[in-house]
């Protein structure tokens, strides 16, 4: 993963050179790729898009970040790596695969697909006058 990524890149979107890193591994049969370890940040701008119907979640566009399509007998060995992401992406995507392994990593989001908070004070129409976001919750 090292020859496709830089210290920028993994602080700002590390999606491109992971797309990188997997068409690489493709294509030349690799069995597996290594993460730095550290922090590497994923944003959904420039992640491979893909129509999808997951159970449980509404139909539509997904962004993916590790799409991983026909591949066999390859580990992801994440080295200790947080992934951490920002906005509505997917980690993973596998599709017509055998014998995938994905170890040694944590993954994490910049905030929830929600939030929690207290109301404070409203107004006898309804409208909320006063909130706190729950910060834990984020």
């Amino acid at each position: 993963m090292n020859d496709f990524l830089d210290d920028l890149t993994a602080q700002t979107d590390a999606g491109p050179a992971i797309r990188a890193a997997l068409s690489h591994c493709a294509r030349i049969r690799a069995a597996r790729l290594i993460l730095p370890g550290g922090e590497l940040r994923i944003r959904p701008d420039l992640a491979v898009e893909k129509y999808q119907f997951i159970s449980n979640n509404d139909e539509g566009l997904k962004r993916i970040a590790f799409d991983l399509v026909g591949l066999q007998d390859f580990t992801i060995e994440g080295a200790d790596t947080k992934l951490l992401f920002t906005g509505f992406v997917s980690p993973f995507n596998l599709e017509r695969c055998r014998n995938i392994t994905i170890r040694n990593l944590s993954i994490d989001f910049t905030r929830t697909f929600h939030s929690e908070g207290t109301v404070r004070a409203a107004g006898t129409d309804g409208s909320i006058w006063s909130s706190r976001t729950n910060t834990d919750a984020i």
